[in-house]
């Protein structure tokens, strides 16, 4: 069994929209400046509502920034846990987020693989 085993928390902040972007280009929108990505999985919140607010700080096993794309979100995800189900164990991947945030994409994207890889597997061979 792999290190997946555990229980994990992996947060991924998805990329700007075009509303988003259309609202930032605008000066209305300030986003992704109050976000600060720390190394390990550390994450800082800075609060926007007035100057000098305290910044809160959070731990997570890993923080995915705007910038990760679907295969890089796959394998600190999603590999662990379909190498786990390739070996016979049992696996959860819980997704939680905001409407259109990718959740389905990467649960479909992982289902493919996993069919793929035992097609593979179980198709007899000719010699």
């Amino acid at each position: 069994m792999s290190k997946s085993a555990n229980i994990r928390v992996v947060v991924r902040f998805r990329p700007a929209n075009e509303r988003e972007k259309l609202l930032a280009s605008s000066g209305a929108y300030a986003g992704s400046e109050y976000l600060s990505f720390g190394e390990g999985g550390n994450l800082s919140i800075a609060n926007a509502i007035g100057a000098g607010a305290a910044t809160q700080a959070f731990a997570f096993d890993s923080v995915l920034g705007a910038e990760a794309g679907a295969a890089q979100v796959f394998e600190d995800v999603a590999a662990g846990p379909v190498a786990d189900v390739l070996e016979g164990y049992n696996a959860t991947i819980f997704a939680y987020g905001q409407t259109g945030a990718g959740k389905v994409t990467l649960l479909m994207l992982t289902v493919v693989l996993v069919l793929a890889v035992l097609v593979l597997v179980l198709t007899p061979r000719r010699c």
